[in-house]
């Protein structure tokens, strides 16, 4: 991976960095806006996103929410 390269780590840490960033934030998360952003996407409120599932569906929220801010100048929360 160019990234793990660039800054003199290995792909596995990076990965394992991830993964204890999305477990810490999801520790954290405000539960009205992680509804709202995962809706139904895990099994449980107390399922933990896996790296992929996190990543995509914030991404494809962020993509929804700008898209809709840029259509109707507000955003949805």
């Amino acid at each position: 991976m160019r990234i793990a390269k660039e800054y003199n780590t290995t792909e596995a840490s990076m990965e394992r960095a991830v993964r204890h960033a999305i477990k810490t934030g999801w520790h954290r998360h405000n539960d009205d806006l992680a509804e709202l952003i995962f809706m139904n996407t895990l099994q449980s409120t107390n399922d933990v996103p896996t790296n992929s599932v996190f990543i995509y569906t914030v991404s494809e929220w962020i993509r929804v929410n700008i898209q809709y801010s840029e259509e109707n100048g507000s955003s949805i929360i």
